[in-house]
């Protein structure tokens, strides 16, 4: 049989890795095969690597090139599209642990370390899991071997792969504050309501369609005199789409009345605001402007101690801080609204807890499907009925669908449940 094929590499033969490899690995089953049992793990942390670069089809490629020269056997490729090194709860991790806890590989094999992770800390806390069901971690760029200095050598690579997600991130925040101080708008995930990116996705353009709505907004609460909740019942009868759902909702239109991207400025107020002078000398003296704002709020990020899940919070920042953007006039007139900001500037936000004592919220509940914690989540079945108290998992809202263990406990019987448990 003709030797297999050798894919030179920096730092040498992919088959003298392979059999690197090979001496650091668990030993194979002896009573069955003794190639070694395999799982590809194949990531990228954006769309655009998707489909271009060092995409999940090229890791694959290398990937199964290496596997078939060294004997190993193929059991599964676990890609996985899209998510940041970052994140310690992964689709693709979870299916790894089902095939470690299987007994169905010894190994899983990635292009590089940092495929795995960014965090030393975090691969140590996987790699520890994978190692109590007999699995190895490896990678393409491993040392391949098991003495003091090639491990010293491996955990190098993953404290650059550390600063690597640092420098990344400082650069891009760099890059994204020069953007900004030259008057272009960050598009945000969510476009403000009656504006529309550009062509070249670096400022807002009035959307004609959607326009017309926002001034409406303002003119039934600034000029008719209409509440928040009458106007939002208006839209919603009317069958008017929200940009956000299928309804309009009270905190859509509170928040629409208070953006800044809908007051009129004129350019001594975009002076004072911080405008610089080159961006101000591109604008039209005559027109007025609306103001998009950078820099509004930060997030909050820690983990999770018991998933180790990342965990976020929105914070606003001080108003000194913001960065003012220049955008387009949406129509809407100043008197009409200042008008409608003196007419909400009472409201106050309805409490979550709607004057209930809440036993069990603070964290003291946890969800079974991902140990997170249960909310609690009053509900009405319909307009005007009665009032409904739920816990419910804190990740209801997510899009990403983590939780398969989204279920609504009423609050009352949970309560009363487990009251009876601590008195018996």
């Amino acid at each position: 049989m003709a030797p297999p094929t050798v894919r030179h590499t920096p730092g040498g033969s992919t088959l003298e890795k392979g059999a690197q490899l090979m001496r650091i690995l668990p030993e194979p089953d002896r009573a069955g095969s003794q190639a070694l049992r395999v799982a590809l793990y194949a990531r990228v942390s954006t769309e655009a690597q998707v489909r271009e670069g060092y995409g999940l089809s090229y890791q694959e490629e290398q990937l199964r090139g290496f596997a078939e020269a060294n004997g190993h056997r193929l059991v599964e490729v676990v890609a996985e599209p899209g998510v940041s090194r970052t994140e310690f709860a992964r689709p693709g991790l979870d299916r790894l642990r089902e095939l470690a806890r299987g007994r169905q590989i010894d190994a899983v094999l990635a292009w590089k370390r940092d495929r795995y992770f960014g965090d030393p800390a975090l691969r140590a806390v996987f790699e520890r899991e994978m190692e109590m069901y007999g699995v190895r971690l490896t990678a393409m760029d491993d040392s391949g071997g098991d003495r003091p200095e090639d491990r010293f050598s491996d955990g190098i690579k993953d404290l650059l792969a550390r600063l690597e997600v640092a420098r990344t991130r400082e650069r891009t925040t760099q890059g994204t504050h020069q953007k900004v101080k030259e008057g272009k708008v960050i598009i945000p995930r969510r476009v403000n309501y009656g504006f529309r990116p550009n062509a070249e996705r670096d400022q807002y353009e009035v959307d004609e369609d959607a326009a017309p709505i926002v001034r409406r907004i303002f003119a039934m609460i600034g000029d008719e005199g209409r509440s928040i909740h009458a106007t939002t019942d208006a839209l919603n009868d009317e069958g008017i789409p929200s940009p956000l759902s299928k309804c309009w909702s009270r905190s859509q239109i509170r928040k629409t009345i208070k953006d800044d991207c809908y007051m009129p400025h004129g350019l001594e107020e975009l002076r004072a605001l911080g405008v610089a002078e080159g961006v101000l000398a591109s604008l039209d003296p005559e027109k007025s402007y609306g103001v998009w704002y950078y820099n509004r709020r930060t997030v909050k990020k820690w983990r999770d101690p018991i998933t180790f899940a990342n965990r976020t919070k929105t914070v606003e920042k001080l108003r000194s801080e913001w960065i003012a953007v220049p955008v387009p006039d949406v129509g809407v007139d100043r008197e009409t609204v200042e008008r409608a900001r003196e007419r909400i500037g009472g409201n106050a936000r309805t409490s979550r807890a709607h004057d209930r004592v809440w036993e069990l919220d603070g964290g003291i509940l946890r969800c079974a499907g991902c140990s997170r914690r249960l909310v609690p989540r009053p509900n009405r079945s319909k307009r005007g009925g009665r009032m409904r108290h739920y816990y419910v998992c804190s990740d209801y809202a997510s899009k990403q669908e983590r939780c398969r263990e989204v279920s609504y406990h009423r609050a009352e019987r949970l309560e009363a449940e487990v009251a009876r448990r601590l008195d018996s």
